[in-house]
């Protein structure tokens, strides 16, 4: 059954993709609704493939026709892959839903391409989870990344749309050239073309300074497209640029293709080979990168640019997790390293729920007010009661508290730190300051949660002709539901994901169960600590706030009234009042004042209308990115005696790069 539906997903991507480039080429707008049904389609049985591949342990070994670039072509699906491909079509589901009728403001060429580029980035990606050979699988890496792009700068062609392209595919190319080392030096023993991924593990033989140098390029070329510390820069530049579907899209699933990649080095090809500092390593990078992304989301008054810098906090936790996983392993402590794993896992999926769920709320709120600041929104939950309660899910569950599904894979992370088990020495010492680090993040992701909610769909609109009659339609609607259940689903019901992803972890060697699951009690590790029923939370929960109600209704000496909010002596309370998005934000701008680069436009005294602006940059591109690229720019200056449009002096040079590699290949 697996492979029947496997190959139906792969024919109809293929289907897709070839009559979105007949309609674009022939320029037939009439069947756009019916595309994006087609890809509401291919999304449902992404999920029942998916679903039936980790749920049930299968594996699938494809072998492809000889292609003129790819020998011997091949895909091997196996249950991380099948969860992986799961987690794209929960989140896909959603926003093709969405997109369905999102586009119809755009132009029909902008519409078609942006569903041609859409459908082949989701194609791209499935093959990435599924690639068995190094070729196919950076062939798919780079048409991803290209694709991207291309939705990236879909929009309208200004110049910072354009910049925010330019510096993610910079970004990602950089990753690209690590990612095709680590691969070149992993089968650097055998044909490049032809061994399998799934074989390779069992025939390596390297050198432990060999498998160090492999895993450096793998951890820089995946930790450029996740999103890691120092290479987040592109994330905060492209999600504001792309439009909200496809933002969603980048940050909900394209992310994780970044994380697969690193468990695949991690815990499979490089297994034997794993040392002590790569998990310090990881889990050094995740604290760094999730401490960044809260402290400047918690800064930010632009919607997109906040969850852009909110999925790098969550992108950090994924790695500190994956970072002690490899630790517990070396050390023998399996369980522990089970739990971690469970944490990798189940985290990458709550984070794309709960992210595409909100990028596509904002995508709501774009249309509807055309406005993406903070600061001049307000009040929206009256104008888009739909919209705001299912923002309101992602926003709490984004928060990670009880009852969604964020605080499950949360609560989990913690657990890594309290547990019976003997711990390590060294990272004994270190829990305190890195439990310290994540209870700052979780507390900071709370605030950040607060104010994106707060500030843009409470209290008054701050520009009331920003508020136009956008009534969103149906199939935006059920998009926003179908993730908005999820996020209750899997706060609730946790055990419907981790029994299975148990199954996953298990298949590492070695590996114990984490998380005793024959009960509605979740307990790590099994089954001598406490558990943890979200179910019966929320009973508990529901329960109280009837009781507390009952008794505030018909046993308190008081009655209930309605009355306006103190004014503080004013007149009338108006939207001037409220707190701004700025102001919100200002405590952490003189906290963390060492670590931005922040420029303030301050008002005159005699100034009639006085205005107040802060421009916020990391300092990062002072210290790195800025002298990175002035270095390049001398080393330019110094070669472009080369380009002297000559055609013979470029054959001459090509002549001796050939002859150089030719020497290099018979030598080697």
């Amino acid at each position: 059954m697996l492979s029947q539906f496997y190959h139906i997903t792969l024919y109809a991507c293929l289907f897709i993709s070839l009559v979105s480039f007949l309609f674009l080429i022939t320029k037939n707008n009439h069947a756009l609704t019916f595309q994006r049904y087609l890809n509401t389609g291919l999304s449902l049985l992404i999920i029942v493939t998916g679903c039936i591949g980790f749920t049930t342990g299968q594996t699938l070994i494809i072998d492809l026709p000889h292609l003129f670039f790819i020998p011997k072509p091949s895909l091997y699906l196996n249950p991380i892959s099948s969860f992986f491909i799961f987690l794209t079509g929960i989140s896909y589901c959603g926003i093709s839903f969405f997109s369905t009728t999102y586009f119809k403001h755009f132009s029909k060429i902008q519409q078609q391409r942006i569903h041609l580029f859409e459908t082949i980035f989701v194609f791209s990606m499935l093959i990435v989870f599924t690639a068995n050979d190094s070729f196919t699988f950076l062939f798919v890496w780079e048409v991803m990344a290209l694709t991207s792009y291309f939705l990236v700068v879909s929009l309208e062609p200004s110049k910072q749309t354009r910049r925010a392209g330019f510096l993610y595919l910079g970004i990602a190319h950089v990753g690209f050239f690590a990612i095709v080392m680590s691969f070149y030096l992993l089968t650097s023993h055998a044909n490049i073309f032809t061994i399998h991924l799934n074989e390779i593990a069992s025939s390596l033989k390297l050198s432990q300074s060999l498998a160090n140098t492999i895993f450096i390029f793998a951890l820089i070329g995946f930790g450029a497209k996740a999103g890691f510390f120092p290479f987040h820069v592109w994330l905060p530049e492209a999600h504001p640029a792309a439009p909200s579907p496809i933002s969603a899209l980048m940050s909900g699933v394209m992310l994780k293709t970044a994380i697969y990649g690193l468990l695949r080095f991690s815990f499979d090809f490089l297994l034997p080979y794993q040392q002590l500092w790569w998990g310090y390593s990881l889990i050094s990078l995740g604290l760094i990168t999730m401490l960044v992304g809260v402290i400047h989301s918690a800064m930010q008054t632009d919607m997109k640019r906040l969850l852009a810098y909110s999925s790098m906090e969550n992108i950090g936790i994924i790695a500190t997790a994956m970072g002690f996983a490899i630790i517990f392993y070396q050390y023998g402590l399996y369980a522990l390293s089970s739990l971690a794993l469970l944490v990798v896992f189940l985290h990458c999926l709550n984070h794309s729920i709960f992210k595409s769920l909100l990028f596509l709320a904002t995508g709501s709120i774009l249309h509807a007010t055309g406005e993406r600041n903070l600061g001049k929104l307000g009040g929206l939950i009256h104008k888009m009661p739909w919209v705001s309660v299912c923002a309101l899910i992602g926003t709490l569950s984004m928060a990670g508290l009880p009852l969604f599904n964020g605080f499950i894979s949360e609560w989990l992370y913690l657990g890594i730190f309290f547990h019976h088990h003997p711990t390590p020495f060294l990272i004994a010492i270190l829990s305190p300051l890195i439990i310290a680090i994540s209870v700052l993040v979780f507390a900071l992701a709370g605030f950040v949660a607060v104010k994106f909610y707060g500030i843009a769909f409470l209290g008054q609109p701050r520009e009331s002709t920003l508020i136009q009659t956008y009534p969103s339609s149906w199939p935006e609607r059920v998009g926003l539901l179908w993730l908005t259940f999820g996020c209750i689903l899997l706060g609730l019901w946790a055990n419907l994901v981790i029994r299975p992803i148990q199954l996953i972890i298990d298949r590492i060697s070695q590996l114990n169960m984490a998380i005793y699951t024959k009960s509605i009690f979740l307990k790590f590790p099994p089954p001598t600590s406490h558990g943890f029923s979200p179910l019966l939370l929320c009973i508990s929960l529901g329960a109280l706030f009837i009781v507390v109600f009952i008794l505030l209704k018909y046993l308190s000496p008081f009655s209930i009234r309605r009355v306006p909010s103190w004014n503080g002596g004013f007149n009338e309370l108006n939207s001037h009042m409220q707190d701004t998005a700025e102001g919100f934000g200002q405590p952490f701008k003189r906290i963390f004042e060492k670590l931005i680069s922040l420029k303030l436009s301050l008002p005159k005294t005699t100034d009639c209308n006085p205005h107040y602006r802060s421009e916020l940059t990391e300092k990062i591109w002072n210290y790195f990115y800025f002298p990175l690229m002035n270095m390049l720019t001398r080393i330019a200056e110094l070669t472009k005696w080369i380009q002297q449009g000559r055609m013979t002096t470029y054959l001459f040079f090509i002549g001796i790069t050939l002859l150089v590699l030719l020497i290099w290949v018979v030598w080697s």
